[in-house]
């Protein structure tokens, strides 16, 4: 039986405490990776979007579950647009600096 995850939100991101043989992934983007008008115009949209359920009549349930969703179609959207890779640098392509950032993600791997 599946052990369930509860979040806990710190500002408006999910936090997870997964238990101890969880494998879980990390995205991350390199400074640069999207331009600022990209990074404005998507958050606006999702400011707006969240404004827009905190204020509907619906349950305080209905709404933590449509702004989670919420988050997720923006994350979406970011990801997308990282998928094109038409902005920035190309850092990780260079072996010794990928291998670096690799190092420091497992560093605690095990611990």
């Amino acid at each position: 039986m599946q052990q369930e995850i509860k979040p806990f939100y710190r500002k408006d991101l999910p936090h997870y405490q997964p238990p101890d043989d969880t494998v879980f992934f990390i995205t991350t983007r390199l400074d640069g990776s999207l331009t600022h008008d990209v990074i404005e115009k998507l958050k606006v949209e999702r400011e707006q979007e969240i404004a827009k359920i905190t204020y509907s009549k619906t349950t305080f349930k209905e709404k933590r579950h449509q702004i989670d969703n919420a988050h997720k179609r923006f994350f979406g959207k970011y990801d997308a647009i990282l998928d094109k890779y038409i902005f920035g640098n190309d850092w990780l392509k260079i072996p010794a600096i990928a291998e670096v950032v690799s190092d420091s993600l497992h560093f605690f791997d095990n611990q």
